[in-house]
């Protein structure tokens, strides 16, 4: 399983979590670049808003959107709402996926078949993210994944747009605790295989989408959309609305299964829809049809695994693994900006991401999911890592950081004194825009911006 987590674009997850919390009122944020950065009156004043190079649009706090329950309530009656749709749809998959990475983390015995069922549920959970981001392009939109909020600060109260309001959802070890919340995640519309919710589910919020395709028939576009198969599913081109019909009945039924069937029509690994394989973990039998067609929990055994405990308190390797989550979210923005070919960079991050995260589980430390929505240089994570004593990763044995480095059998000399972080220079405003590569932020006023 470790191979095939390395083989996905976990950036397609996945956690990176700000200071905001989504409630039963919570709203979808707006898409990047509700508000501009001219270079005049409107410069970004907080060193947490960045400027795009591009367009010079500021990433600002959340903007109010409808609620999922008001999209519904209202409908989606217009190609706007579609849009604003569907960027919620890609921020309450990705909250999603730092619950089921804990959670298979968690297991102290990476090599155990449920946390291969846990990890094949997050990763299909970021073909999902990713689906929803290839039908925003499609229909014009630009799908926003590094904006401030875009993913909540555990633990809050309901997961983004309304969806499940009153369900208390932090990042817990696989236990029989985190397995009921994820049931209420994947609760089908329908019920499991049907009594109504108070308050619509994952399931009825894409089939309001799916409808609302079919009804506006949106104009699609040539946008940037990511094309790829994996172990766990399939992301595809969105360039119809047949496609996107297609796109949300495979979301659904990973998810819930369907109304006849727990299985998806293309089960990858012969597990059942999200909500029936967390189940089976309950109830401690492997679901199976019977000889009268009935599905019945009364298969083999199936046993949670002994799990590492670990509290929230961060230590040293937490900046690092933040980092290295901030710069995943980073190449994934790319992908729907520049093109696929930035998938790669998520890839590498995700692998990193891992292997950061384990680490910290096994010292007992919770993975914060923090979000840096600035982004650093090379230089400047050098100068963090030799910051931190304990860091594993980023460093050859050689190097003048101190700890014991990816690679190195003994602990490299701790320095005697670390490297002043690297000053940024300042580059002069083209037409009121920031006119350089890479990571810009307006912090210095109307005349300038520090570019990365």
């Amino acid at each position: 399983m470790t191979l095939l987590f390395l083989a996905i674009p976990l950036g397609i997850v996945l956690g990176i979590f700000f200071s905001k919390k989504f409630g039963s009122s919570a709203l979808c944020t707006a898409p990047h670049g509700e508000e501009t950065c001219s270079g005049g009156e409107n410069t970004c004043a907080d060193e947490h808003e960045s400027c795009s190079a591009e367009e010079g649009s500021c990433e600002s706090e959340s903007v109010a959107r409808k609620t999922v329950p008001e999209l519904m309530a209202g409908g989606i009656n217009n190609v706007d709402d579609l849009r604003a749709a569907l960027q919620c749809a890609i921020e309450l998959e990705f909250s999603i996926i730092p619950l089921y990475l804990t959670a298979e983390w968690s297991i102290k015995d990476q090599e155990d078949p449920v946390a291969g069922i846990v990890h094949e549920i997050a990763i299909q959970e970021m073909i999902h993210m990713a689906l929803a981001c290839n039908m925003l392009t499609a229909i014009g939109g630009k799908p926003s994944l590094t904006h401030r909020g875009f993913v909540p600060n555990y633990p809050v109260k309901g997961l983004p747009g309304g969806i499940q309001p009153n369900l208390n959802v932090d990042l817990q070890a696989l236990s029989m605790d985190s397995l009921k919340v994820f049931l209420e995640i994947e609760y089908p519309a329908g019920g499991p295989i049907c009594a109504s919710e108070s308050y619509p589910t994952i399931g009825d919020f894409y089939t309001a989408i799916g409808k609302a395709f079919q009804t506006l028939k949106p104009e699609f576009v040539s946008g940037i959309q990511m094309e790829h198969s994996f172990a766990a599913g399939e992301v595809f081109a969105i360039k119809s609305v047949e496609d996107a019909v297609r796109a949300i009945e495979y979301i659904k039924e990973q998810g819930e299964g369907t109304s006849q069937t727990p299985m998806p029509p293309e089960s990858y690994s012969g597990e059942p829809s999200h909500y029936y394989a967390f189940k089976q973990l309950v109830e401690g039998r492997r679901l199976q049809k019977g000889a009268d067609g009935k599905w019945r929990f009364d298969g083999p055994v199936v046993a949670i695994p002994a799990v590492h405990t670990f509290g929230p308190v961060a230590d040293s390797s937490s900046a690092e693994f933040n980092q290295t989550l901030s710069d995943l979210l980073h190449a994934l923005q790319r992908v729907w900006e520049i093109g696929p070919k930035e998938f790669k960079k998520g890839m590498q991050a995700m692998g990193k991401m891992r292997k950061l995260g384990i680490g910290l589980m096994q010292r007992g430390v919770r993975p914060e999911f923090r979000y840096n929505s600035a982004g650093l240089t090379n230089q400047e994570r050098k100068f963090a890592m030799c910051q931190n004593p304990k860091s594993t990763t980023g460093c050859s044995t050689t190097s003048k950081c101190g700890g014991r480095c990816a690679g190195g059998k003994k602990p490299a000399p701790a320095p005697t004194k670390c490297p002043q972080p690297p000053k940024v220079e300042p580059k002069k405003l083209v037409s009121g825009e920031c006119k350089c590569h890479g990571e810009c932020g307006c912090k210095t006023g109307a005349t300038s911006c520090g570019c990365r």
